[in-house]
This record gives structure tokens, sequence and C-alpha cells, in this order.
């Protein structure tokens, strides 16, 4: 069983898909509108961001993100 998060996007016009894969395999499905600049800069970011913060129970600081 991964010990890692697994993370798939799918981002369109009106809202942004996040699928997560959860260590021990739990699936999380979280949908964001994928412009809203009154609460976060970039949907992608602000969904993993939620579901870490989900996940392990904790409060998460805003971050940067670079991605490849």
């Amino acid at each position: 069983m991964s010990t890692k998060f697994k993370f798939a996007i799918d981002r369109g016009g009106t809202f942004t898909d996040v699928f997560a894969q959860c260590p021990g395999g739990k699936i999380r499905v979280l949908k964001l509108l994928s412009e809203d600049p009154q609460h976060y800069k970039d949907a992608p970011t602000e969904g993993i961001r939620r579901i870490l913060e989900e996940a392990s129970c904790t409060s998460l600081k805003p971050f940067r993100a670079s991605f490849s």
C-alpha cells in the first residue's frame, strides 16, 4: 500500500476537480470554482492544500508550489 498522496486535477472553465488517493488508499474528491480570487489565487493549489489539511487534521498555511 502506498504511503504517498497521488493527485489528479481537471481544471475547467467554471470548476476545478481535484482527485486524491491518500495513503492507505482512501479516495477524496473536491470541486472548487476555477476562479475565486477573494478566497484563493489558484484552484488546483487550494484543492491540494484542503485535501492535505483534511487528511492530516492539521491547519496548513497557504503555500507556494511549483509543478512541472
